[in-house]
């Protein structure tokens, strides 16, 4: 206690006594039965929200991961089993070759193993761009409520004589944290759902049956 800083000097009471009587009151029953005033609320519960909502996209990134890297060593193994005797062209046109299949090698795997690659990949894509969708529409709910709470409070400070500047939030950059997690995690783009049909049908046009060759 001898060490104290300000030890010798008065209170400061300018704040306690600034307020009105009936303010000072109520923050001391506030204060006796260990509830914050609302300000305080709105602020502590705005933070938590902005914190669920990066938490949020943690969890997010860390489930799909894994998911896309596997839609990754999908589209390699299709690029090594396209059968050299179709254009990617011919089968993804008018909507044109994804980037990853612009230009596919020769075969390296088994015949028709493409089929079994295709199947997963189409149906992989569209569970990674369904869970990529709910956690975004997670992430934004928890960052618009936060912003909504946010611009409450900051409204309500800029209205008071009594609560101090300080209690203000800076506003809450919902459309730049959304942004943040599509670089972070992008849609994928889906393939046609009947792209083994497509493809099947142009190997066998590339490849009629024997007799057909001897009538040519």
């Amino acid at each position: 206690m001898q060490r104290l800083p300000g030890k010798g000097s008065p209170l400061d009471l300018s704040g306690y006594l600034h307020a009105d009587p009936e303010t000072r009151v109520a923050n001391k029953l506030l204060r006796d039965h260990h509830v914050i005033p609302q300000p305080l609320q709105y602020r502590r519960e705005a933070e938590g929200l902005q914190q669920q909502a990066v938490a949020d996209a943690a969890a997010a990134l860390d489930d799909l991961g894994p998911l896309r890297q596997r839609l990754e060593d999908l589209r390699n193994r299709l690029c090594l089993s396209w059968p050299s005797s179709v254009s990617a062209e011919q089968i993804f046109a008018p909507a044109g070759v994804p980037a990853w299949l612009a230009t596919p090698p020769t075969a390296t795997i088994a015949d028709r193993g493409w089929q079994t690659i295709i199947e997963e990949l189409v149906m992989l894509t569209l569970n990674v761009n369904r869970h990529r969708a709910t956690a975004l529409r997670k992430i934004a709910a928890s960052l618009e409520q936060a912003a909504e709470i946010t611009h409450r409070l900051n409204q309500q400070v800029s209205l008071s004589r009594t609560l101090a500047p300080g209690v203000q939030m800076t506003p809450v950059p919902v459309q730049a944290q959304l942004d943040r997690f599509d670089d972070d995690c992008p849609e994928i783009a889906e393939l046609p759902e009947d792209l083994t049909a497509r493809l099947r049908q142009a190997v066998r046009a590339a490849s009629p049956p024997w007799w057909r060759r001897l009538l040519s």
